[in-house]
């Protein structure tokens, strides 16, 4: 069998998915995912890949013999096929990692996932009416302004969220904001001393923000913890 490690946000959920599913169709093993890290996430995020695989089956490491059983750690494979020069005599495998690039996963698995994603959000009503204004819109920008937990890794500056702003919006007057953020108040103050008009969207459920943000035509985006905010 193959146990997928789960933890972080969605788009952390998503790859590391992308991966295991990946894995689990080429070598055609069962596929499992263990979401006991969420039990004492620091940030408070919860497990959200059963909104984007409805055949999801979960594990607790815990409850099997673990006998035969093989970690593998993000930095052993650099790409998906790099899987067959692992041992014959494997028969756990359990993925930890986060695996964020194309090269860890088929370009199928990501095709059905956003569909996946699509079918989701859209299926919840009071979501419609948001997806509608961003698609009806000249330009709508996603801005998201993501500070909860990267205080320690380091913050964009407001100077940079109203620097890429400004640009977008002198490409088209007509441009929308639709504001994706772990700290409204923070960003309402950013936006109304600017008197910047906004739609602040909070549907309470990541794969659906995720969702609203892919209609947009624009993005501001926080940094990753990997890039320089200077």
């Amino acid at each position: 069998m193959i146990i997928n490690y789960l933890k972080g946000g969605i788009g952390n959920q998503i790859f590391q998915h992308a991966l295991a599913k990946s894995l689990s169709l080429r070598l055609n093993r069962e596929l499992f995912t263990e979401i006991s890290y969420y039990q004492h996430d620091p940030y408070g995020f919860k497990s959200k890949i059963q909104n984007i695989d409805p055949d999801i089956k979960f594990i607790n490491i815990r409850d099997i013999d673990k006998t035969g059983a093989y970690l593998l750690k993000e930095g052993q494979i650099s790409k998906l096929n790099e899987i067959k020069h692992l041992p014959d005599s494997i028969k756990i495998l359990i993925l930890e990692g986060y695996w964020q690039g194309e090269e860890y996963f088929d370009k199928k698995i990501a095709i059905d996932f956003i569909e996946n994603i699509k079918k989701y959000s859209t299926n919840l009503e009071n979501n419609n009416e948001i997806a509608n204004k961003i698609n009806t819109s000249d330009s709508p920008i996603a801005l998201h302004i993501r500070r909860r937990d990267y205080g320690h890794m380091g913050l964009c500056k407001t100077s940079y969220y109203s620097a890429a702003i400004d640009f977008l919006k002198s490409l088209n007057s007509n441009s929308e904001l639709f504001v994706f953020s772990d700290e409204p108040n923070y960003t309402r103050h950013l936006l109304e001393s600017r008197n910047l008009s906004f739609t602040l969207i909070d549907t309470g459920d990541d794969s659906v923000d995720l969702y609203l943000m892919s209609r947009c035509k624009n993005f501001v985006i926080s940094n990753s913890p990997e890039f320089d905010t200077k």
